[in-house]
């Protein structure tokens, strides 16, 4: 597969850069739960261990950061949001944590052990300069690991939202040209752009985290309060389109209904790799 052209995403980067910003109260309240089953074994893919040195790379709130650091590493986080930014810092005071662009990293060469990256690098507009420069700033020898979530064919909670919104509404809305948000769910392809980047040993596996909320309405509002992508084609779809996808979503959820609520599984893909 050639590589997407970046120039062609220059609206998408200011379209997530401000959508991350505006939900990120509702992403550390909701999603962040979620997402953050995936940190550990994320680590271990890192090789984190006391005394690395780990940037956390689209941190987000800075709950890969803060894993690290319980773990007796040194952390260091970027993100482009500057509200997910202040709760890295307030999440891990005294770390290294600053707003900047993944395709631009601001340390000089050779400061990490292992670069972490929780479900972020399908939001960056050019993901080879940022693997170029998760490259550079790593030592020889460290390690980049990093999780996507699987394509929605594969991940229930998605696919379920995605054939509500099918049969109820539209598919097309309001989202402008962007990177495929699966491109590294497919191994090949992350094998071929982690080793056109300089990283070897790349290997890829999946496995499911539950979304949990106590309501089948709750789980819809992650999604739409907690995402970007997915948040901004839900918002966009028609008072009358939007009450259908409601139910027939609730409806398809009753299936993973549990004493406490409910618990549908979305796929993740966790990739590992070496800088020789």
């Amino acid at each position: 597969m050639p590589a997407p052209d970046p120039s062609a995403f220059a609206e998408f980067a200011a379209f997530e850069r401000a959508g991350w910003t505006r939900v990120a109260p509702g992403y550390v309240e909701r999603f962040g739960r979620c997402t953050s089953q995936a940190i550990e074994p994320l680590l271990d893919a890192a090789r984190v261990t006391g005394g690395s040195q780990v940037l956390d790379l689209a941190c987000g709130p800075g709950f890969a950061a803060a894993a690290a650091l319980a773990r007796g590493a040194k952390a260091a986080g970027l993100d482009f949001s500057p509200p997910m930014v202040e709760n890295a810092r307030a999440a891990c005071p005294g770390s290294d944590i600053r707003e900047g662009d993944a395709a631009a990293l601001p340390w000089p060469a050779a400061s990490f052990d292992a670069i972490v990256c929780n479900f972020g690098i399908n939001h960056f507009p050019d993901v080879e300069a940022a693997l170029r420069e998760a490259h550079r700033v790593l030592k020889p020898g460290g390690r980049l690991a990093f999780t996507v979530w699987d394509a929605a064919e594969r991940s229930s909670g998605q696919k379920l939202l995605n054939d509500a919104i099918a049969a109820h509404g539209r598919l097309d809305a309001a989202v402008p040209p962007a990177p495929s948000a699966h491109r590294f769910a497919d191994p090949g392809e992350a094998r071929r752009t982690l080793e056109a980047s300089g990283f070897t040993g790349v290997e890829t596996r999946s496995f499911e985290v539950p979304l949990t909320a106590p309501t089948a309405e709750a789980v819809f509002e992650v999604f739409q309060r907690s995402t970007v992508r997915l948040g901004s084609l839900i918002h966009h779809q028609s008072a009358e389109d939007l009450d259908r996808i409601r139910k027939a979503f609730a409806a398809a959820l009753e299936p993973w209904r549990t004493a406490t609520g409910i618990a549908v599984p979305l796929r993740v893909v966790l990739t590992g790799a070496s800088r020789p």
